[in-house]
């Protein structure tokens, strides 16, 4: 079992890394010549893991990777992966020092936190390698546009930094609205404006990247053409389109989560199901108890409303999921039984479709589950 993860008996999450490679293959084929891909393995690989995603991703090619924190670049390291890593977020004073000893790509948005990895490169004999995070409207991380110029002339007059990037951050690329769309036009032209400036000042880094998965979906031509040369792709990897997609061959989900039932009962009808009565049977219905509850990450806005995939067919959630147990309603579909296998999220059931049912994104469903099933590699 992984230290970092509680694993449930009852949760299963197999893990198809022949699908990763063909979504891998497909995202290439829309990625314009000369950018290059920054493959996404945060959050322990989006719940997959990510030493064997990250295995993969160099298979095919992807040579670069991007974490959130030192934690998880490190664990990483740990597993033998030497390729670079940049972390996305800001990193802590007191982790320099494991950032330059790993070789870490740092994300810098101010100039004490490059001169401390100067200072420890110099002491440790290296040479520290950064990404400048500007702030185009996340208001999360990142340098004021106003202030970069500046900090890129002090970065290069520090020995023992390589500025070797410039990023952003879109904050609503997940959102297929007008309103949205606009916002993110906004982000990319004050990053472009500002990309203009610095490359008339001769101090544009070689990568430069602003695009993630549904940024490459929705409007390519902003996000990987002109200055941009480097993308960010994670979910589109894992085979989650979080923006309408017009291509040709949909990426598919690489991991199937199920449980298998531990109960069946025939209940007449009128008969209330679960806490606070949220649902009555509307005729004689046979109703599947799951072992597994929002204890197990399941979420429970999917009470009464979300689906399950039984013997090929879809079930409803019925009345409100438990702690440690959820009920389905399978009448009418034939060879239920206790062990009977439930597949919860996969390639015909979507985490996608679920999260909209309930306005939520799609790894706020996906991600619990993947942290707390044993997980099984399928080559």
């Amino acid at each position: 079992m992984d230290r970092q993860r509680t694993q449930c008996s009852n949760l299963v999450a197999e893990i198809y890394l022949s699908r990763l490679r063909e979504n891998i293959e497909l995202v290439l084929e829309h990625v314009p010549s000369g950018v290059q891909v920054m493959g996404v393995v945060k959050a322990d690989g989006y719940g997959h893991g990510a030493t064997p995603i990250a295995r993969v991703l160099a298979e095919c090619g992807i040579s670069y990777l991007a974490v959130s924190d030192v934690g998880e670049a490190l664990a990483l390291r740990a597993a033998g992966v030497k390729s670079p890593i940049l972390l996305l977020a800001d990193t802590s004073f007191e982790r320099v020092e494991e950032v330059v000893a790993h070789a870490l790509t740092a994300a810098v948005s101010d100039l004490g936190f490059a001169e401390a990895l100067s200072h420890t490169a110099g002491h440790l004999g290296r040479r520290a390698c950064v990404h400048l995070n500007v702030d185009t409207g996340m208001g999360r991380f990142g340098m004021e546009p106003r202030h970069v110029l500046r900090l890129l002339k002090k970065l290069q007059e520090l020995p023992n930094i390589i500025v070797e990037g410039i990023f952003s951050h879109l904050s609503t690329t997940y959102r297929d609205d007008p309103e949205s769309d606009r916002y993110n036009a906004q982000q990319v032209k004050i990053f472009n404006d500002l990309l203009t400036d610095v490359d008339k000042a001769g101090l544009l880094p070689k990568m430069v990247h602003i695009g993630n998965s549904p940024a490459l979906l929705a409007f390519p031509q902003s996000v990987a053409s002109g200055y941009y040369n480097t993308l960010r792709i994670g979910t589109l990897f894992f085979g989650y389109e979080e923006r309408p997609c017009s291509w040709d061959t949909d990426p598919e989900p690489i991991a199937e989560v199920w449980t298998k039932i531990l109960t069946v009962r025939d209940l007449p009808v009128g008969r209330s199901i679960s806490y606070d009565q949220m649902f009555h049977t509307q005729r004689d219905s046979r109703i599947a108890v799951l072992p597994i509850g929002y204890s197990h990450g399941l979420h429970r806005d999917l009470s009464n409303c979300g689906e399950v995939l039984v013997n090929g067919k879809r079930a409803p959630i019925v009345g409100k999921i438990c702690l440690a147990q959820t009920m389905i309603d399978v009448t009418g579909i034939e060879g239920i039984k206790s062990g009977t296998q439930v597949t919860l999220v996969g390639r015909d059931l979507s985490a996608c479709e679920e999260g909209r049912k309930i306005d939520r994104e799609t790894w706020e469903l996906l991600l619990p589950l993947l942290q707390r099933s044993e997980r099984r590699y399928i080559l």
